[in-house]
């Protein structure tokens, strides 16, 4: 019971961290690590359903990235009484692959994402519960433009 009390303590500190604001419009996407030589998450995908968010996410894995599954996530407003579609200022969700519960708390920072992920292990191995902040950038999509047919 302390774990998660200490889980929900380092989130509450976190979302009161960054007065940032943004819709939840503003988090849809295709993010990749800024850094591609990353150990941890490499790719993170964001789609807003409704009113709810769906997060798919990777992580490093040979030869191909392990994908995590898609989870609903759960967004947060500044203050209990503002719309969670125009102010939303975090999103969480929580993973769990068997070995560990890994809690994502994702922000945006400017024009990137920020992601902090808790990792708690329950697999009795004694390794140390750990923190590590990931840094995206948003894929831009290139639609292909026709090239006209000139007749010959």
């Amino acid at each position: 019971m302390k774990i998660q009390n200490l889980f929900l303590s380092a989130i509450v500190s976190l979302l009161l961290a960054w007065p940032t604001y943004a819709s939840m419009g503003q988090f849809v996407g295709t993010w990749v690590n800024v850094n591609s030589n990353t150990k941890g998450i490499t790719k993170i995908v964001i789609q807003k359903i409704g009113n709810k968010m769906r997060i798919q996410t990777w992580g490093q894995c040979h030869p191909t990235d392990c994908n995590w599954g898609k989870r609903l996530s759960i967004p947060y407003a500044k203050n209990v009484s503002q719309n969670l579609v125009n102010n939303t200022i975090a999103l969480t969700a929580m993973y769990k692959p068997g070995f560990a519960n890994k809690l994502l708390v994702i922000k945006r920072a400017g024009t990137r994402l920020h992601v902090q992920s808790f990792t708690q292990f329950t697999d009795n191995s004694g390794r140390s519960n750990y923190s590590q902040v990931y840094r995206f950038k948003k894929l831009r999509r290139i639609i292909p433009i026709p090239l006209p047919i000139i007749p010959r």
